[in-house]
C-alpha cells in the first residue's frame, strides 16, 4: 500500500492550507480538513477544490493498480475544520455508513459562539427542515434533531462550547446554537 501524503494547497482567498493525513491503513484514511475546503464537489461550481477530489487525484494510479478507492463516509461543512473519515474499500464503507446511520458514532465539535448559554450544559431538541432555497430552519414538521452542548470557557463576549450532535442534519449545530442565543463566531 502506497501511503497518502499531506496535501498543501492555496485556498480561494489566497491563504495556504494543509490537508494533514492523521491515520491510514488498508481500510481507513483519516484526514484533518482545513476550513474553507469542501469535502465533496460543489454542485454549482465543480471546478472548486474538494477534499475527495484532491485525495483521489493524489493516488489515482495506486487506486487503479491496487483496486482500492476513496469512499466518503461523512462530511463536515466547508467552513468547518476537523477530522474526516474515508473508507478504502466497499465493505468498510458500508459498515461505517451503517454505524453513522444508526448513531453509533459519537462526534464532538468545539464551537466559539457569541454570548453565553443560559445553562452550562444542555440539550437543544428542535426539528429541522431545509427549505426550497436551501436554508435550514426549525420546523415542527422537520426531521428530529438533537444537539447537546457543554460550556468549556467564557470570555468577555464569547464562549467556547463542546458540542455533541446526536443526529446528523445539515447545519444542525449552527441552527441549534443560534436558536439558544449563541450564534457561531
Amino acid at each position: 500500500m502506497v501511503p497518502f501524503k499531506d496535501i498543501h494547497l492555496r485556498q480561494e482567498d489566497g491563504r495556504k492550507a494543509t490537508v494533514k493525513i492523521v491515520y491510514q491503513d488498508e481500510s481507513l484514511l483519516v484526514v484533518w480538513k482545513p476550513s474553507g475546503l469542501r469535502v465533496i464537489q460543489d454542485r454549482w461550481n465543480p471546478s472548486l477544490p474538494n477534499l475527495h477530489g484532491l485525495l483521489s487525484y493524489q493516488h489515482s494510479e495506486v487506486e487503479s493498480k491496487e483496486n482500492t478507492g476513496i469512499y466518503i463516509v461523512h462530511r463536515i461543512d466547508a467552513d468547518t475544520s476537523g477530522l474526516v473519515l474515508f473508507a478504502r474499500n466497499g465493505l468498510v464503507h458500508r459498515q461505517l455508513n451503517k454505524a453513522f446511520e444508526e448513531n453509533r458514532v459519537n462526534k464532538t465539535y468545539l464551537a466559539i459562539v457569541n454570548g453565553r448559554p443560559e445553562k452550562p450544559a444542555g440539550i437543544v431538541d428542535f426539528p429541522l427542515r431545509t427549505d426550497r432555497k436551501g436554508f435550514v430552519r426549525i420546523d415542527v414538521e422537520g426531521k428530529p434533531s438533537i444537539t447537546e452542548y457543554k460550556l468549556i470557557e467564557t470570555f468577555r463576549r464569547f464562549s467556547l462550547l463542546e458540542v455533541f450532535p446526536r443526529t446528523g442534519r445539515t447545519h444542525q449545530i449552527r441552527v441549534h446554537l443560534q436558536t439558544i442565543g449563541c450564534p457561531l463566531v
